[in-house]
């Protein structure tokens, strides 16, 4: 399986380590030539839009849903065509190689998605580390990024606390949050907002009650409407009583697993035309003919070398022992492995199993009109700022819609309670002063 066509090699070992690295890029762009530099300037336009897009918002913008963000900066057009229609349409019409070997490669490792099954947008994403020099790796960064947080925070945290329960008052206007147990979290007399800072998977396990009118002790279901059109809020077909639970917001997530392979003679060449290790690049993208094409029955994305004898793999299902010996040789074995999103605990015996997937599927995004839930999905004050996860799944777009979350619960404070629910309404506002 896989196929051997493009291998970035670093020349004659005589030659010094910077006319190595030119060696290489004169390579990929003798490969791909004018089409390289069409599908740069793309990912870097849509790069910028970003910075655009940071800008308004530390200006006091909000925006109502995703598409309005997007809508913002002119990158809404990308939303609902997918990568490859995007790629014939705008980088090349005639010359498919860089889609199939590279971008198909990148696509893959970064999001787990064939081309033709992500959202153009979130392509885009996926490209800006090939182009952009202003990235970085934090090392154990899943740990060390919630560490700072928590250190910096002038907030009070209740830490390890589970919410289960939510429960509004639509007297006091304010929200009352509870543990499993039932016990009352957080500060007497409640909350004015609620901001659901989760990824949705991880949301649905929180049970949100209004009390009767009839007999308050009895709590019923509080309903949302997930695409923020409280002007029509007595339209019951819109709503729901869980969040996110629409035809266009249900959003499974993508299993992808990580494992760190111990190997004694390395990649088996074999597999790639070429005899031995040595002739191999010390990162692998595996990429296909066909766009929706896996790499055999384990759907490997890549083999990257950490240090001698050590392999860092990423592949859509665990891998078998014989699987390992079969591209490592005998005598690998998984010296760690997790798999991000599986139902199955224990999958493939590795270290640990994450429920919720490494990423949303983004193929029911393409089809959706709009393809995402609002910011603001209760009346009264509950919001999502993880609303972009449908249409893009990066740390930066976190950012993004934290920031944007903050401004219109700024603006719904600096309104008062007379225009409180002006940003349910609107489709974008501003914050006059922050």
């Amino acid at each position: 399986g896989g196929h051997w066509k493009f291998k970035q090699a670093s020349g004659p070992s005589y030659l010094p380590s910077f006319v190595k690295g030119l060696y290489k890029n004169v390579q990929v762009y003798w490969n791909y030539r004018d089409v390289l530099s069409s599908l740069f300037a793309h990912v870097n336009k849509a790069a910028s839009s970003l910075d655009d897009l940071y800008s308004l918002l530390n200006g006091g913008e909000w925006y109502k849903t995703p598409e309005d963000a997007w809508k913002a900066i002119d990158l809404d057009r990308y939303l609902n065509v997918n990568f490859s229609q995007f790629y014939r349409n705008e980088v090349s019409s005639t010359s498919t190689r860089l889609l199939t070997e590279l971008s198909t490669a990148v696509n893959r490792v970064n999001y787990n998605h064939a081309t033709s099954e992500l959202p153009a947008l979130v392509g885009l994403v996926s490209h800006v580390p090939l182009v952009s020099g202003d990235l970085f790796a934090l090392k154990e960064g899943n740990s060390a990024l919630p560490r700072a947080l928590i250190d910096s925070t002038s907030a009070t945290l209740y830490l390890n606390t589970r919410v289960s329960l939510v429960v509004f008052n639509p007297t006091t206007k304010t929200f009352t949050l509870y543990n499993g147990d039932g016990k009352r979290l957080g500060v007497k007399g409640g909350y004015a907002k609620v901001v659901l800072a989760t990824p949705w998977i991880q949301s649905r396990g929180i049970e949100f009650k209004i009390p009767s009118n009839v007999d308050p002790s009895v709590l019923l279901p509080m309903y949302f409407d997930n695409g923020g059109n409280f002007d029509d809020i007595d339209d019951v077909k819109t709503l729901t009583t869980t969040p996110f639970e629409t035809e266009n917001t249900e959003t499974p997530y993508m299993q992808t697993v990580t494992t760190f392979v111990k190997s004694r003679v390395g990649v088996n060449g074999d597999l790639f035309g070429e005899e031995g290790e040595s002739s191999l690049p010390t990162s692998i993208y595996f990429a296909y003919d066909d766009e929706t094409e896996l790499y055999g029955d384990y759907d490997i994305f890549s083999i990257t070398l950490i240090r001698d004898g050590l392999y860092k793999v990423f592949s859509a299902r665990p891998l078998p022992e014989e699987e390992l010996v079969r591209v490592f040789g005998e005598g690998a074995e998984a010296a760690a492995s997790q798999v991000w999103g599986s139902t199955e605990r224990g999958v493939g015996g590795g270290s640990g199993v994450f429920p919720g997937g490494a990423y949303p599927n983004f193929a029911p995004a393409l089809k959706a009109k709009p393809p995402s839930t609002a910011f603001k999905i209760f009346k009264e004050g509950v919001f999502y700022p993880t609303a972009f996860e449908t249409t893009g799944s990066a740390m930066e777009l976190a950012a993004i819609g934290a920031k944007n979350v903050a401004n219109m619960i700024i603006f719904e404070v600096a309104e008062g309670d007379k225009k409180r629910n002006k940003s349910g309404s609107a489709s974008r506002g501003k914050v006059d002063e922050l």
